[in-house]
């Protein structure tokens, strides 16, 4: 399958992955561009895949809104308006906020060790600069906290959410204060989770989805046509 040049983010392994889940990674790391086609054949070649195994996987993706499918062109990378960044991020802040609250309420030790864990090599980022490794933590740190909210509720629809919000943060450059500045946030969250202030996770988690749009909104820029 055509792809654009591959980024240093280390990349799945997609010998692993579901088919639907192989597509959602492609995307997800920008390696298949909003508005790209996505032919059956390609992906039946690469994956060794059945041509009905392959168009059940797109219709299930369409149906999740992340590919769409055109009689006479086939299938193809959903591309977001403006109005549907804004939207997406305001159902982000809203379930990712909920999704702290419910892992503060029930923060083990396993949740504790991997927040930690995550929050040293996420400071690391701030002196190496490096924002792709930053992107790629920063997934981590966020996908923690989702899997231990014990709601299968909010773990699918953040499931949703999350291709095209990975999508978004690939697409720009971070800026060493930048890292710096949500590295703050993370630690504020992070301790308020480990402490067990449900209300206060919620709070600031709320607020650094919404600090991060805000600030990242001109680069946030719709999909080109």
């Amino acid at each position: 399958m055509a792809t654009r040049k591959s980024s240093n983010i280390v990349p799945a392994n997609s010998d692993e992955l579901s088919l639907e889940d192989h597509l959602k990674d492609l995307i997800a790391r920008g390696l298949l561009a909003p508005g790209q086609r996505v032919t059956e054949a390609e992906v039946m070649e690469e994956r060794g895949a059945s041509r009905s195994r392959v168009r059940q996987a797109f219709q299930r993706l369409a149906v999740e809104g992340i590919m769409i499918i055109e009689e006479f062109r086939g299938a193809s990378v959903k591309r977001l308006s403006a109005a549907e960044i804004v939207q997406l991020y305001e159902a982000r802040e809203v379930i990712e906020g909920l999704a702290a609250r419910l892992a503060a309420t029930q923060c083990s030790v396993g949740l504790k060790a991997q927040l930690t864990r995550l929050m040293a090599q996420l400071k690391a980022c701030e002196k190496s600069g490096d924002w792709l490794l930053f992107t790629q933590l920063n997934n981590q740190w966020h996908q923690q906290i989702i899997d231990h909210c014990a709601n299968a509720y909010v773990m699918g629809l953040m499931g949703r959410l999350n291709v095209p919000l990975h999508r978004l943060l690939i697409k720009h450059f971070l800026k060493p204060q930048e890292i710096a500045q949500a590295n703050k946030d993370h630690g504020e969250i992070t301790e308020a989770i480990i402490a067990g202030a449900a209300e206060t996770a919620e709070k600031l988690m709320r607020r650094h989805v919404r600090s991060a749009f805000k600030k990242g909104r001109e680069r946030m820029a719709p999909d080109a046509a």
